[in-house]
């Protein structure tokens, strides 16, 4: 939340301030999706966090995350979208139509598996008739009768689950299950001394250079599906611009 601060503080001294301007901040981390909404004097106007396990239970997370054998750590990139969608949702549209800039962070090293697809869904959205039942899941979600027309706050999940995707659940920071790539890498370039040299460190699990060689490895039509790996801080801006 540090980093998030840090980021609102050098927009807003980037910024041509306007007098009663705004600054969103979102922090997307391992159990939780915040929105935190400040002026140029980083006084705070609202903060609303979103707890993963908490409010989206039926992802059977633990403290944000799946837990499996060997190590493997994962979070479901589906449930990051509905805990952007819920943060958003929670901005009050006073304070909303104020914003002058947005900043993001994100978990580190936690990488999404976006799918050829994914460039014009995040641009137009689904055709409306591409799936009906997408839109009749985001009508009944947020009570309403009449068809959600993509890009409104409240459907990032039916408009980009499954298709942007190659890869429904992401590697995250926690894993440990890479130590076979993290020693290829170092026998490789000789050494975790070589490594160290040439990277700034040695190799470790969680880095997300050795989560991309264990997806290729162990899920290799996902792999071929992969158009474009983000880091969890460029996922987010993404989605938001489009």
């Amino acid at each position: 939340m540090a980093q998030l601060f840090f980021l609102l503080s050098a927009l807003a001294a980037a910024s041509a301030l306007r007098p009663g301007g705004l600054y969103l901040g979102i922090d997307l981390s391992t159990q939780s999706c915040t929105a935190v909404v400040v002026d140029a004097r980083l006084d705070v106007a609202h903060r609303h966090s979103v707890n993963f396990d908490d409010s989206f239970p039926h992802y059977g997370t633990e403290n944000g995350f799946h837990a499996a054998e060997g190590g493997v750590a994962t979070s479901p990139v589906a449930m990051w979208l509905d805990g952007l969608d819920a943060a958003l949702d929670a901005l009050p549209k006073s304070l909303l139509q104020d914003v002058d800039g947005i900043s993001f962070s994100g978990q580190q090293h936690g990488s999404v598996y976006w799918s050829a697809a994914a460039r014009e869904l995040l641009q137009n959205g689904p055709a409306p008739d591409a799936d009906p039942a997408v839109a009749a899941a985001l009508s009944a979600r947020l009570g309403r009768d009449a068809v959600v027309p993509p890009g409104l706050r409240g459907g990032l999940r039916e408009a980009l689950c499954p298709a942007a995707f190659a890869l429904a659940d992401s590697p995250i920071w926690a894993d440990a299950s890479t130590r076979e790539q993290c020693d290829a890498l170092e026998d490789a370039l000789g050494g975790p001394g070589a490594v160290a040299a040439a990277t700034g460190s040695r190799a470790y699990e969680r880095f997300t250079g050795h989560q991309m060689a264990a997806v290729a490895e162990r899920f290799p039509a996902s792999w071929a599906e992969t158009a474009t790996v983000s880091l969890v801080s460029a996922f987010g801006p993404s989605v938001l611009a489009g």
